[in-house]
């Protein structure tokens, strides 16, 4: 359109209409005033099994925009004839999200008593980053969770694969140089919608909620306790006391943390009904016991009965107590729960 002035000065304003109202920037390009038809990107962030990524963010070269609560996104006035790559990130803790639920998970895939259903889970399950899954996979979310680890190495938090994308092999998606970006060359669309499927590392159970301490729970048909004998313990003394478990008798996996009363000095746990647990499944920081089991054999659960011991705690006291004071269950340093 060729606009002509006269010698006052004139503003000229556009604005589209749909939606109504949203302002068009234009561009002086050769010494013309131009209107840039300008593109929105948008789409949604999801787990494998469609629950949304909150916090996430979505980057077109320098334009960013983060998910909402139901995982969507935004990006407006992305120009045309610019070629853009659209990824996205996360900041979020390794340990978010994960539980012993993942090492059993990952523990079927492995003797192929239940395979992960998904490539997604199982790029999930690749946690040391060498493209196969393993023992080492699990023994190393063990010890993130217990604290023995702070990171998995080279693998990331999260990873973020285009929804679109179609693996070769989905049941070996490891040996694929899968994209974790879309490529848009000369973007001409007015409008593009672009969804992610987002991998936390390790969360082969897809329960991760974004919250840190999720509520308490167990996996078990009912909870189980964990009970100790009313019993007076007298002062500078030590003592090996048994912790009975009860409703809980098929054992797979547990884990579980607890608040150590600070006039003890915690010195061995042991498990004899467990005889495959050892320092490695418990570790004590700041008057705090995490301890976390799994059954290694393909063959299921052990048998621990009613009243059984699950666990036997060697310690000192340095003041007169009760027993039934020596620890209470901290939901926050892991949540508790039972397989």
């Amino acid at each position: 359109t060729d606009i002509r002035f006269d010698d006052s000065f004139l503003t000229i304003e556009f604005i589209s209409s749909t939606p109504l109202g949203d302002p068009i920037r234009p561009a002086l390009i050769d010494g013309k005033v131009c209107i840039q038809n300008l593109v929105e990107c948008s789409g949604k962030v999801i787990l494998a099994n469609n629950t949304p990524i909150p916090n996430t963010l979505v980057s077109a070269n320098q334009s960013t925009a983060l998910t909402d609560l139901s995982g969507r996104y935004l990006i407006k006035d992305l120009i045309p004839g610019i070629n853009y790559t659209v990824s996205a990130s996360k900041f979020d803790s390794y340990a978010n999200g994960l539980s012993v639920m993942d090492i059993v998970l990952i523990k079927k895939h492995l003797l192929q008593i239940q395979l992960l259903p998904t490539p997604y889970q199982i790029i999930a399950a690749d946690v040391n980053g060498d493209l196969t899954i393993s023992v080492q996979d699990m023994v190393l979310i063990r010890d993130l969770i217990l604290g023995f680890v702070p990171n998995f190495g080279k693998t990331p938090v999260w990873q973020f694969i285009p929804k679109d994308y179609k693996f070769k092999n989905p049941l070996n998606p490891l040996a694929e140089n899968y994209p974790i970006a879309y490529s848009l060359p000369n973007l001409k669309s007015n409008k593009i919608t672009l969804d992610f499927i987002g991998i936390k590392t390790g969360d082969v159970s897809l329960d991760w909620t974004g919250q840190l301490t999720p509520s308490l729970e167990s996996r078990a048909a009912t909870y189980f306790i964990l009970a100790l004998q009313d019993q007076n313990l007298m002062a500078n003394t030590e003592y090996t006391l048994p912790v009975y478990t009860r409703q809980f008798n098929n054992i797979s996996a547990f884990q579980f943390a607890l608040n150590l009363n600070p006039d003890i000095q915690l010195e061995q746990v042991m498990a004899p009904a467990l005889p495959d647990f050892t320092v490695s499944n418990y570790s004590i920081n700041d008057h705090v016991l995490r301890t976390l089991w799994y059954d290694s054999r393909s063959n299921g659960g052990r048998f621990v009965k009613d009243n059984d011991t699950l666990l036997l705690i060697r310690f000192k006291t340095t003041k007169a107590m009760n027993a039934k004071n020596l620890f209470t269950i901290d939901p926050n340093a892991i949540n508790p729960e039972g397989i």
